[in-house]
């Protein structure tokens, strides 16, 4: 019971990786449409580069969101780093009067105590994915999950190899939830090899 059973609805998408506009517009749509809960009306966005992830927060930026805007990524100096958890990454900033979109890279798989209504990645490896969904609807409720393909190619997949990639891209396919539960009985349902690529 509790959060094993919360439900984390899942869409799979693709958007070609030089269209920011389109990105940050996808963005914008399921923000809007994320309902305000007890610990507010918040987007997570994490990117799988600091380029991506600053590219992307510019986009939002210029497609009219000035309010309400974090950028996290590990380029950010300790001092800066230091007001985040109190402004805007632990559980007593999010509250039910809160409109935010946080754009990340990677640092939030873990040490982050926050409960986004909705979370937008891009494809990453299969624990990377597991993390990440692990920051939506971390307390109680519901959340929405929207996965990415900006592809999996040589050139498009850095910093994961494309077979990492290929191999969640695949296993998403066979989802239409990411809740613990779920993620958990998807994976006892694989065979030895299903797991090890996985």
């Amino acid at each position: 019971g509790g959060l094993w059973d919360i439900s984390k609805s899942l869409s799979v998408t693709a958007v070609a990786r030089a269209d920011k506009r389109e990105f940050a517009q996808r963005i914008l749509a399921e923000h809007a449409t994320t309902e305000t809960g007890p610990h507010g009306k918040i987007t997570l966005v994490v990117c799988n580069t600091v380029q991506r992830a600053c590219e992307t927060f510019d986009a939002l930026r210029a497609a009219g969101r000035t309010n309400g805007m974090e950028l996290v990524h590990s380029r950010f100096r300790p001092a800066e780093r230091e007001s985040w958890r109190q402004r805007f990454l632990s559980r007593d900033a999010c509250t039910a009067d809160v409109d935010r979109i946080v754009v990340a890279t990677q640092v939030v798989e873990a040490g982050v105590d926050i409960s986004a209504g909705c979370l937008i990645t891009e494809l990453a490896p299969w624990p990377s994915l597991v993390q990440r969904f692990g920051r939506c609807a971390r307390y109680d409720g519901s959340g929405r999950v929207v996965v990415v393909d900006r592809g999996q190619d040589e050139k498009s997949a850095p910093p994961y190899a494309p077979e990492e990639l290929e191999s969640a891209w695949s296993s998403l396919q066979n989802l239409t939830d990411v809740g613990i539960a779920t993620l958990e009985a998807h994976e006892e349902s694989l065979s030895p090899e299903g797991r090890a690529r996985l």
